[in-house]
């Protein structure tokens, strides 16, 4: 996506099922993915299943770095320090 759009939309039809998506693109980066959600809900593994259930979905993606989930470095370290 090149840096300089910030957002754009489209609609993706699989089978009887539609897929409102849409990319964000706040730090103007032409690459990486930082979230996907897939109706609200946060998607661990970036992965949106494309399943056929007849319903409409909201996809949103915002591009840019991965953000580091401090709690669990926090847990690692307790485990590490026997706390």
């Amino acid at each position: 996506m090149p840096r300089w759009w910030r957002d754009f939309d489209i609609t993706y039809r699989r089978g009887r099922t539609t897929f409102r998506i849409r990319v964000e693109n706040p730090l103007a980066v032409s690459r990486g993915v930082a979230t996907v959600e897939l109706d609200g809900a946060l998607q661990t593994d970036d992965e949106v299943q494309l399943i056929d259930d007849g319903q409409t979905h909201t996809v949103r993606v915002v591009l840019g770095e991965k953000v580091k989930d401090d709690s669990s470095n926090d847990q690692l370290e307790a485990v590490a320090t026997g706390q």
